[in-house]
């Protein structure tokens, strides 16, 4: 199961899109999952993932999946995480693409 709760950049209405999570062998390219955003589901593939730093994602990467830049970004995930012993600055973390059908 891939579970959003907030459609950053409403990136789940293109075709492809981003997620930046921590690093996990859960998800594998060529692999279907169930994307499930606030109750709505679809089957979406895994079509890319790169384990990374958030301090080493580009920019670009950050305005597509999150709509905002990359120090208020990093803030986001600091935030996400702060009630966790993760320490964002220097966990691995993994930009997975996903692919759906969109119909119509």
């Amino acid at each position: 199961m891939l579970k959003f709760s907030y459609n950053w950049n409403n990136k789940l209405s293109c075709k492809y899109f981003s997620t930046i999570r921590l690093f996990s062998q859960k998800f594998q390219i060529g692999n279907f999952y169930t994307m499930d955003y606030r109750g709505s589901r679809c089957e979406v593939e895994c079509v890319y993932k790169q384990p990374i730093k958030l301090k080493d994602i580009p920019d670009c990467i950050f305005f597509l999946d999150t709509g905002y830049d990359k120090d208020t970004s990093i803030n986001i995930f600091r935030t996400m995480y702060k009630n966790s012993k993760i320490n964002v600055d220097t966990a691995t973390f993994c930009i997975y693409v996903f692919r759906q059908d969109l119909k119509g």
